[in-house]
C-alpha cells in the first residue's frame, strides 16, 4: 500500500523514520507498521529489513508527521491529499467503485461461465440420463409387450384347456348316463336270470321229484313184470300139466 511505500521513501535524514533499517529501532509510526506487525510479519515491507518487535515504540510526532503527509489515490484516480483523509476518499472513490465494479463484473462473468459449464454438463448429463431413461422405458416396454404376448398365449391356452375341459365333461356325462343304462340293463338282467335261476331251481326240483316218481313206477313195473312171468310160468306150467294129464286120460 503507499501508506507503507511511502514511509519507506522518506528521507533518511526524517528524524526516526531511517533508523527501522537498523535492529535496535524504537520509534516508529504506528499507522505505518501496526498492520504489518499485526499480520504477522516482523520486516519492512519495502526494504524487508527485521525488526525487533518487542523493542518498537509508538511516536506521536512520527504519527502527525505521516498523517500530515501527502500522498495519491492508490486505485488510479486523479486525487491527491493527506494521509488522513485517505479513508474517507476510499468510501467515495470512483476509480475504486469502478475496479469493484469491474471484479464483480469478472466474478459474476466468471459465475455466468461456471454456471453456463454447469448448465451443459447438466443439459448432458440430463440428455443422458433422459436417453437412459428411454432405454429403460423402451426396454420396459418391449418387456410389458411379450409378457402380454405371453399372458395372452396363456390365456388362449386355458381357454383351449376350459373347451377340451368342456367337451371332456360333456363326454363324461354322456358316458355316465350310458353306463347309468347299462346298469339299468344289468339290473334287469340280472332280475331276469334270477327269476330263471328260481325256474330252474325249481325244474331242478320237479325233475327230482318226476324221477323219483318215474323209480318209483319202473320199480313197480319191474316187480309187476317179475310177478307176471312167474305167474304166466306157472300158468305154463299148470296148463302142461292139464295137458298130459288129459292126453293119458284119453
Amino acid at each position: 500500500m503507499l501508506v507503507i511505500l511511502g514511509f519507506c521513501d522518506v528521507p533518511r535524514t526524517a528524524p526516526g523514520l531511517a533508523s527501522h533499517r537498523v535492529t535496535a529501532a524504537k520509534t516508529l509510526g504506528d499507522r505505518c507498521w501496526a498492520r504489518c506487525l499485526y499480520s504477522g510479519h516482523d520486516a519492512c515491507p519495502k526494504c524487508r529489513c527485521e525488526l525487533e518487535v518487542e523493542k518498537l515504540q509508538w511516536n506521536e510526532a512520527m504519527e502527525m508527521y505521516l498523517g500530515s503527509v501527502r500522498i495519491k489515490c492508490d486505485e488510479g484516480c486523479p486525487w491527491t491529499g493527506a494521509l488522513d483523509n485517505y479513508t474517507a476518499h476510499l468510501r467515495a472513490c470512483l476509480a475504486l467503485q469502478l475496479r469493484q465494479a469491474q471484479e464483480n463484473a469478472r466474478a459474476k462473468d466468471d459465475e455466468i461461465k461456471r454456471l453456463t459449464a454447469q448448465l451443459k454438463t447438466n443439459e448432458t448429463d440430463f440428455l443422458q440420463e433422459r436417453a437412459d431413461h428411454k432405454n429403460c422405458y423402451d426396454n420396459l416396454t418391449r418387456m410389458f409387450e411379450k409378457a402380454m404376448d405371453e399372458l395372452q398365449a396363456k390365456q388362449k391356452t386355458i381357454a383351449d384347456m376350459d373347451t377340451n375341459l368342456d367337451e371332456r365333461n360333456y363326454r363324461i356325462r354322456a358316458l355316465k348316463r350310458i353306463l347309468a343304462a347299462r346298469v339299468h340293463q344289468i339290473v334287469i338282467k340280472d332280475q331276469v336270470l334270477k327269476e330263471q335261476h328260481d325256474t330252474i331251481v325249481e325244474t331242478d326240483a320237479e325233475a327230482c321229484r318226476l324221477r323219483e316218481a318215474l323209480g318209483t313206477v319202473l320199480g313197480a313195473c319191474a316187480d309187476f313184470k317179475k310177478k307176471a312171468k312167474e305167474k304166466i310160468r306157472t300158468i305154463l306150467v299148470d296148463s302142461a300139466a292139464k295137458g298130459k294129464k288129459r292126453k293119458k286120460g284119453m
